[in-house]
């Protein structure tokens, strides 16, 4: 069953990254001519679609492959990269040449710390689980 787990898991790296790598350098492309807005709000709305997908995937007991739909969906979109991309040449636009390598510095600080809190938050999830499961209250 792990081994089954870890195919779907890799699948669904895969399929979410590849369409991200095609679409990084062109939605960047065009955040330069017409704004910012579109290489952050895109990824937002691909991360949103992966979720709903995801949901009504495990809600409803459809068909693991429908996982991979939504990673498509969110690679499509750009994904992680895109919108970090975003955010970075929004805060160099935003900034004068004397100010940009402070507000780099705190947004990567920031990014820092976000990614080390929610593998924080992982680790206490997966603690309670294991502490009801000794307990004697789960399955």
């Amino acid at each position: 069953m792990s081994a089954k787990a870890a195919d779907y898991l890799k699948y669904i790296r895969v399929l979410g990254v590849a369409p991200a790598l095609l679409f990084v350098n062109l939605l960047s492309t065009v955040s330069d001519k017409h704004g910012r807005k579109l290489a952050i709000l895109l990824p937002m709305l691909g991360f949103m679609a992966y979720t709903f997908l995801n949901v009504v995937v495990v809600h409803y007991a459809l068909p693991l492959w429908l996982f991979n739909v939504a990673a498509v969906a969110q690679g499509l979109t750009g994904g992680y990269t895109v919108f970090l991309a975003g955010l970075f040449m929004s805060a160099m636009d935003l900034s004068t040449p004397a100010t940009q390598t402070l507000r780099i510095g705190i947004m990567e600080g920031m990014v820092f710390v976000g990614q080390c809190l929610g593998g924080l938050g992982e680790c206490v999830r997966a603690w309670e689980r294991r502490c009801v499961y000794v307990r004697g209250g789960g399955t």
